[in-house]
């Protein structure tokens, strides 16, 4: 393979999966990504902002229900702490019911309120990961997926 062809199918990796496509490469997770990322060079390519792309899309995977075998542990030994405002528990754990009990609207209310008016660019991974996790449950996985990609646009990744 064309080696500027390769890391063009890494460098969308990320987004083929938040999209719903398992198929992009045969070998794509997020440690072979990160470590492509790496090995790039940029001004991005590693330290404390690689770290949080890896958190958020490990956060976001995982609420989407998409596996990739890279361990939180891993993950936590390379990160930086979290440095956006987290939302007040209680919203957060409402948000968390009404996602498990499938009740759509109040879902969408409560995320709406969660995001905040950052929206899913600059809010915590943890109330990001809320959110999708909780418009899944609902059958918004479609919504959910979008809001996924524009974080991680939003994000570098």
């Amino acid at each position: 393979m064309n080696p500027q062809a390769a890391t063009a199918v890494a460098t969308l990796w990320p987004y083929s999966r938040l999209a719903g496509d398992v198929a992009l490469t045969t070998d794509g997770n997020l440690a072979a990504w990160s470590a492509m990322r790496d090995g790039q060079g940029g001004p991005d390519g590693a330290g404390e902002a690689q770290g949080r792309r890896q958190t958020l899309l490990r956060a976001i995977f995982q609420a989407l229900g998409v596996q990739d075998p890279l361990p939180w542990n891993a993950i936590a030994a390379a990160s930086a702490p979290e440095a956006r405002p987290l939302p007040n528990a209680a919203l957060l754990y409402a948000l968390q019911d009404a996602g498990e009990s499938g009740r759509v609207g109040e879902a969408i209310l409560f995320s709406l309120a969660v995001l905040g008016q950052a929206g899913p660019a600059d809010s915590h991974i943890l109330a990001l990961s809320t959110v999708l996790t909780a418009l899944n449950r609902v059958g918004l996985g479609n919504e959910a997926r979008a809001l996924a990609i524009e974080a991680a646009l939003a994000n570098g990744v």
